[in-house]
């Protein structure tokens, strides 16, 4: 067992559904990838504070029990309050190592789940810190973890890696149920809906692969890198990519619904889709709202900066960052800007939403908590 290094000992699983309002237990709220908070927030926000991780942090946190979990580019994972940003513990698990993976809980919350630079998926005791268990891949796992309960009650943990596997742990043990073998990178966190994960990669193929088995059930050639997660709603898997578009595609035909792009700049971003919209950020410096049913655009806000930073809709805002420097929140009726935050170095780390609280990581190597400004 790859051992951890704990700097100090003072130290939910995932819904189909939107992430309940005090948590974000994975990297978009839920294993669907929605990017969907229950937690409403409103402008203009203040920051509540901001901790001094390592540079950069690129990691999306997540949040359960009144804890933040993240990982930063010097290797070392955190775990701080959510309130206060207090550190409660803090585990290296390899110096130097980046961790850019955005973490799952499992187990209710007992155990938190992410990749490492090193190329280890590990579990961690949320108590403390300590190593519930951990598996060594055969490259660096920079692609954030999903998490599903089986009809059979087994609590099952995704993960894609840089050796070009999608893996399927028991949550609970560690133990390698299955691994799924494409021709290149994984990077995004893989989706999950009705006991099937979608997920793209490197490659340019999207893949259906049922959880319970590791056998694919459908795959479809996109034809461009696929960077980031895809959002399934009502049987529509939503993704931007590579080939300079966002794309809609029915999972059950696998028939183009739409796509949607205006200029020669890629999708890293993953979209936030909810009830009739789709927010999208893209490498052209803009958030845009489509309309899910036909791809047409309803706004596009311009930042100063590419946007692989994946948006959020909290209440009618939506919040994000920016490689210019800044964190916006837009009005989700007409993208006007209600309120921006200039950290001065690019965001890349996407938004967590739960208990009142948006809460980002930064270039800047300080991970940020804001809440809506008291009157």
């Amino acid at each position: 067992m790859h051992r951890l290094l704990i700097s100090s000992l003072f130290c939910l699983t995932a819904a189909s559904a939107a992430a309940p309002e005090d948590a974000w237990p994975s990297f978009r709220g839920d294993s669907g990838m929605s990017g969907i908070a229950t937690s409403r927030l409103s402008a203009p926000l203040e920051k509540a504070w901001d901790f001094q991780a390592g540079v950069p942090v690129n990691a999306t946190p997540c949040i359960g029990d009144g804890r933040v979990y993240i990982g930063d580019g010097d290797g070392t994972f955190h775990c701080l309050d959510l309130a206060t940003g207090a550190k409660i513990w803090a585990v290296t698990p390899e110096k130097d190592a980046a961790i850019e993976s955005s973490a799952c809980l499992v187990g209710g919350g007992e155990r938190v789940v992410f990749g490492c630079g090193n190329g280890y998926v590990y579990a961690l005791n949320t108590s403390d810190g300590s190593e519930a268990w951990s598996y060594e891949t055969d490259a660096e796992v920079p692609g954030g973890a999903n998490v599903t309960t089986l009809s059979d009650g087994r609590e099952i943990v995704l993960i894609g890696s840089y050796d070009n596997s999608l893996y399927a742990f028991d949550a609970k043990s560690g133990k390698k149920l299955w691994s799924y073998e494409t021709s290149n990178y994984i990077n995004g966190a893989p989706t999950i809906w009705e006991g099937k994960t979608a997920f793209g990669g490197c490659d340019g193929f999207l893949y259906q692969v049922d959880i319970a088995t590791g056998k694919e059930t459908a795959s479809l050639e996109v034809g461009s890198y696929i960077a980031n997660s895809g959002a399934v709603r009502e049987g529509v898997i939503t993704l931007g990519h590579y080939g300079n578009k966002v794309q809609a595609i029915n999972l059950a035909s696998g028939k183009t619904l739409w796509t949607f792009g205006e200029r020669a700049f890629p999708f890293f971003a993953a979209p936030a889709v909810g009830d009739g919209f789709v927010i999208a950020g893209g490498r052209d410096k803009r958030v845009y709202r489509l309309d899910p049913a036909t791809g047409e655009k309803k706004w596009g806000f311009r930042t100063r900066g590419k946007v692989d930073s994946s948006p959020v809709v909290t209440g009618d805002l939506v919040v994000v960052g920016s490689e210019g420097g800044s964190i916006y929140a837009l009005g989700l009726a007409d993208g006007e800007q209600k309120w921006s935050y200039e950290v001065g170095e690019p965001v890349v780390s996407s938004p967590a939403v739960a208990s009142g609280y948006m809460v980002i990581g930064a270039d800047d190597g300080r991970v940020y908590a804001f809440k809506s400004k008291s009157s």
